[in-house]
């Protein structure tokens, strides 16, 4: 998925439960609590 969206320079939207597919899965991750967002940050950096 990462390199379908380098090649087509297109985003895409992974939810998951499971941290540790998000941080192989995107550049940035968004905490969410209720429905909205708490905090967004770089991958290894939220990690």
């Amino acid at each position: 998925m990462q390199e379908l969206g380098e090649d087509m320079g297109v985003a895409y939207l992974y939810i998951t439960h499971d941290l540790a597919v998000a941080r192989y899965m995107g550049d940035r991750i968004a905490v969410m609590y209720m429905g909205k967002i708490v905090e967004i940050a770089e991958t290894e950096e939220l990690l």
